[in-house]
């Protein structure tokens, strides 16, 4: 069998460690799906900048692999914000409890209301023994 061919059905393969973990799964199935989903996708990050590398002029190989490298970087840092990002609209979309003693105000948090928040939850929950207007 080739390698290349090898190398390319190996993440496929590798792709149905995570689908096997359920909500009740372990911490070690977590842990080694995930691993053997990492490991099976290095051959195609090798073969990517194998690639990208070898196309380059002999002169120009450094630069190749450093762009390679901050595609790779960007390209992992830009899709962890979106997600983040869409994560925690649908998170505080459907958000409908709010804190003790805050009405409305924790949906929609703001530097202003982030304080007033505190004030509010620190004089429900401590009361009459709140000595900590230092804080």
């Amino acid at each position: 069998m080739d390698l290349t061919v090898l190398n390319l059905a190996v993440p496929h393969l590798a792709e149905y460690g995570p689908r096997m973990v359920k909500p009740d799964s372990g911490i070690a199935l977590v842990v080694t799906a995930l691993s053997i989903y990492s490991l099976g996708l290095s051959p195609i990050f090798t073969l990517g900048t194998d690639l990208i590398v070898n196309s380059a002029p002999t002169e120009r190989a450094g630069a190749a692999a450093a762009l390679s490298e901050t595609s790779t970087e960007l390209g992992g840092a830009m899709g962890m914000a979106i997600l983040g990002r869409i994560g925690m609209v649908v998170y505080r979309s459907r958000m409908t409890e709010t804190l003790p003693g805050t009405g409305s105000v924790y949906p929609r948090l703001t530097s202003h209301g982030c304080r007033l928040c505190v004030d509010r939850l620190r004089a429900a929950l401590c009361g009459p023994l709140d000595d900590t207007e230092s804080f």
